[in-house]
């Protein structure tokens, strides 16, 4: 059985292999505009300054789980450092936080994205579609947009059965507009369920969304996103 990936660990992989990572816990004090660390960070003064702070949980993390921030400054002795801005609420001690020193954190999910979409057919994900509803005396359709090979198209036969049956409608063609062209209409009003494979995803967004594949098979997307960092 296929297992699934969320984003917050792919990032975190990606960061990683960019030596461009480090997890760590806060101590009070620390307040809505500093955070101070528990574990005595060794890097110098201002290493972290223009990096990114990110709350990933812990005992103290409360309203400010998944909060980014950009680093002010930092001070090695004091092991504080300041945001621009502030964050939800004040740091408790006990927070646990990501720090991000070359790229921002949302530019590891945009490399993840285009990575996800390059990959294709190396890397790929079953789909079942049935978002297309048959409109009167409409022969064509337009795909699901990861789609990118269709195996079946089948259509609903009766609405008002519980089990919602449906049937193989044969000799649908793809026209060179990517649309789904029908040779015969099934009822008005009825649904398609169209299978096939595509693209992993391209809406990674949250720390929990997700991709179909194994975290033991994800070596060409993590290529894919780095050439799309290094470019």
């Amino acid at each position: 059985m296929q297992g699934t990936t969320n984003l917050g660990t792919l990032r975190v992989d990606l960061a990683r292999r960019m030596h461009d990572y480090l997890a760590a816990t806060t101590t009070a004090p620390s307040d809505r505009t500093a955070f101070r660390d528990s574990e005595g960070l060794t890097e110098g003064d201002n290493w972290w300054t223009q990096g990114w702070i990110q709350i990933t949980g812990g005992v103290g993390a409360t309203i400010n789980n998944a909060a980014i921030r950009r680093i002010r400054q930092y001070s090695q002795a004091s092991q504080m450092g300041t945001i621009w801005g502030t964050f939800p609420s004040s740091l408790a001690a006990s927070t646990n936080y990501s720090l991000y020193r070359l790229i921002e954190p949302a530019v590891y999910t945009q490399a993840l994205n285009f990575a996800s979409r390059m990959c294709y057919p190396q890397l790929y994900r079953y789909i079942e579609d049935e978002s297309v509803t048959i409109q009167a005396n409409v022969w064509a359709y337009t795909m699901p947009s990861l789609m990118r090979d269709l195996a079946q198209v089948l259509y609903q036969v009766n609405t008002s059965e519980a089990t919602y049956p449906y049937a193989e409608l044969e000799g649908c063609t793809l026209q060179e507009n990517g649309q789904l062209r029908l040779p015969a209409l099934p009822p008005v009003g009825n649904k398609l369920r169209l299978i096939g494979i595509g693209a992993l995803t391209d809406d990674l967004s949250a720390d929990a969304d997700i991709i179909q594949v194994d975290r033991e098979r994800l070596e060409p997307l993590y290529w894919a996103a780095e050439s799309y960092l290094w470019d």
